[in-house]
């Protein structure tokens, strides 16, 4: 039984290939991380892009398409290219982050253009060392840190919906003060 291998998707940190078989609807994904491959069932016999994105919605929920391979065998991309950032904290913020004020980071390459909130998550995740509650207060900053964007005020900019670009500088301000 041949298999064509038909789209290319990462979800949790880990790369997935998935496959099916030329004659019939039935697939087969397989994982990076162990490179297993676990039988996939599908009634469906639509082209091998629709069962992938069957696959994909009904036993993967969450996963993002990277590449896909078209019946003529062409790779296509649906993935945006990762971008680098300047961070910058300040006023006390840089407390939060090991006492280091600048960071140069570059953000992975993802299906939807990175936005603030996305790089938000991506801080608390990646960047922030202890106590995040004196930085983020659910899906934004939390009040008293002042956000610029490229020198402007993130407010002027959009805020979390901000889509950034590559080479922006980001610079996160503590106005808050003990005494």
């Amino acid at each position: 039984m041949e298999e064509k291998e038909i789209l290319f998707c990462i979800y949790a940190n880990c790369l997935f290939r998935i496959y099916t078989h030329t004659d019939s609807a039935a697939g087969q994904i397989e994982c990076n991380s162990k490179w297993k491959k676990i039988p996939l069932s599908a009634n469906d016999s639509k082209c091998m892009e629709a069962l992938a994105t069957q696959v994909v919605r009904k036993t993967l929920t969450g996963i993002l398409p990277v590449t896909s391979r078209t019946n003529s065998g062409k790779v296509e991309t649906n993935m945006a290219a990762s971008i680098a950032l300047r961070l910058e904290f300040g006023g006390g913020a840089e407390l939060l982050f090991d006492g280091v004020r600048e960071h140069l980071v570059t953000l992975p390459g993802q299906s939807e253009p990175w936005d603030m909130k996305q790089l938000l998550a991506w801080i608390r995740g990646n960047l922030l060392k202890e106590r995040p509650e004196l930085f983020v207060q659910g899906d934004t900053v939390r009040p008293g840190i002042l956000v610029l964007i490229n020198d402007a005020d993130w407010e002027l900019m959009g805020e979390l919906t901000y889509q950034l670009q590559d080479q922006d500088n980001v610079v996160f301000i503590s106005t808050l003060h003990g005494g």
